[in-house]
């Protein structure tokens, strides 16, 4: 698929659960057997672990360089957070704000993964009826078990 970003960016999408070898395999760069999670660009290639498991290196090549290296992680909440959107919802009901995973997101994220799948069968370009706010991210270097700077 691609997708057109309203900021001006296009993307192609490719998706698959079966897939031989990956970059991050090839390269030896997971214990895995490679990156769950590749991100190609015109000028670099990022190669990222399991995102269902919190931790692992984010590894970055540039175009022209020889060798890929890793990117410190700077937010925390590396060990198992599946309740960091709970948590984050319930610092934004005590602090008079939107939580970051809200339904507007969650609609949006639906209306692209629809547009995809229209676009697929009609072989024509889907315009999306959603759109969202990008949510702030959380604050760098945080202690752990916290979401905000207090």
């Amino acid at each position: 698929s691609i997708l057109d970003f309203a900021s001006g960016p296009v993307a192609t999408l490719t998706t698959s659960f079966d897939v031989a070898v990956s970059a991050g395999a090839a390269l030896n760069l997971y214990d895995v057997g490679g990156a769950l999670l590749e991100i190609q660009g015109t000028r670099g290639t990022l190669c990222l672990p399991d995102p269902n498991m919190f931790d692992g290196p984010v590894r970055l090549r540039r175009l022209g360089e020889k060798e890929w290296r890793d990117v410190p992680l700077s937010h925390g909440h590396t060990t198992n957070s599946r309740g960091i959107g709970v948590a984050d919802m319930a610092y934004a009901l005590r602090n008079g704000r939107s939580p970051r995973a809200n339904g507007k997101l969650a609609y949006h994220v639906l209306d692209v993964m629809h547009g995809v799948l229209e676009a697929s069968h009609s072989g024509q370009h889907v315009e999306l009826s959603s759109s969202c706010e990008r949510p702030s991210p959380l604050p760098r270097n945080l202690p752990a078990y916290q979401l905000e700077t207090l």
